[in-house]
């Protein structure tokens, strides 16, 4: 099956439903494989490691044809990029559901990033009004259950765990990944009224998958015009009882250089492209707020009408 993800051409030799397939003339870039056999052994000399990550647990090592991203005891992501290929690693006891996760949620996202595309870590969603909106946060932030109110405020879910920005020198732009959400427990009996449960992750995570009701397709084929941007902070920190919005500035890089995906941190080029375009966000006028707020789902109508007040 052929789809696209931000604006990118993907093949793969399995089914992926949580991206429609796409009927584009254009040639794939990239084509996936699943293939059911022997790991790749990563102490081998033939790979460099790289980097690890805990949350979730990420390996990387990195070889002549391109990376390993190895997740512990679910499976391995061997990119190889002369050949624009992905081929996974995995047993046949995985959840097929966790595969599609990974690859979708994290493996693509670094990818992209890796190129020197900005990927961040992040939900979007469009307000009641059609305003674009993306939260930026770490795990357990609540991106997700903005996102997620947003829509049952009247308006619809575009990404929920990363999006792709672009520039034309005046504006922001955003391509979506894919528009389900991933909830814990508590959100979801408050904010699924309007949804269907599509999916669990297994044991891996304790978020269940859910599918708006709007269609995904119209988001795919479109690129949305960011008309804000909300650094969250960890809502268990310091907060004021009542949720706060302040504009950001260059000082706030360090928030966003935390919501970057990428495979190789220690790629300098990289990396200094990526700085560019995260400063080029900071400068633009009357786009990126730095949102404080508890953890309590008895504030989000607030939060929504604050958001709401700072885009007018």
């Amino acid at each position: 099956m052929f789809f696209e993800l931000f604006n990118i051409v993907f093949e793969s030799n399995f089914e992926i439903p949580e991206i429609p397939a796409s009927n584009t003339s254009r040639h794939a870039v990239w084509r996936i494989t699943l293939d059911k056999k022997t790991r790749p052994n990563i102490e081998s000399p033939f790979y460099d490691w790289v980097h690890e990550w805990n949350e979730p647990s990420i390996q990387i090592a990195r070889n002549p044809s391109g990376f390993l991203i190895r997740f512990p005891t679910v499976a391995d992501f061997c990119i190889c990029a002369e050949a624009g290929e992905i081929r996974i690693n995995t047993s046949v006891t995985v959840n097929s559901t966790l595969i599609r996760h990974l690859l979708l949620d994290q493996v693509i996202p670094r990818l992209i990033g890796q190129i020197g595309k900005l990927v961040l870590h992040s939900s979007a969603a469009l307000t009641k009004t059609g305003k674009c909106v993306v939260f930026l946060g770490h795990s357990g932030y609540g991106k997700s259950t903005l996102a997620a109110a947003c829509a049952k405020n009247g308006g619809n879910v575009l990404a929920d765990d990363s999006v792709c920005m672009e520039f034309d020198g005046k504006r922001t732009f955003i391509s979506p990944s894919y528009a389900g959400l991933r909830l814990n427990a508590d959100s979801l009996s408050i904010l699924s009224d309007d949804r269907s449960v599509f999916s669990e992750l297994d044991n891996y995570s304790l978020k269940t998958r859910l599918i708006p009701k709007t269609s995904q397709k119209i988001y795919f084929e479109n690129k949305y015009t960011v008309d804000g941007i909300f650094l969250l902070r960890d809502p268990k920190s310091n907060t004021p009882n009542a949720p706060t919005a302040r504009p950001c500035n260059t000082s706030d890089i360090n928030r966003l250089i935390g919501a970057l995906f990428m495979i190789d941190p220690t790629d300098k080029s990289n990396n200094i492209l990526l700085y560019k375009q995260l400063m080029m966000l900071l400068k633009q006028k009357n786009l990126t707020y730095a949102l404080n707020t508890k953890h309590d789902y008895q504030q989000l109508e607030s939060v929504i009408a604050l958001i709401d007040s700072v885009l007018g």
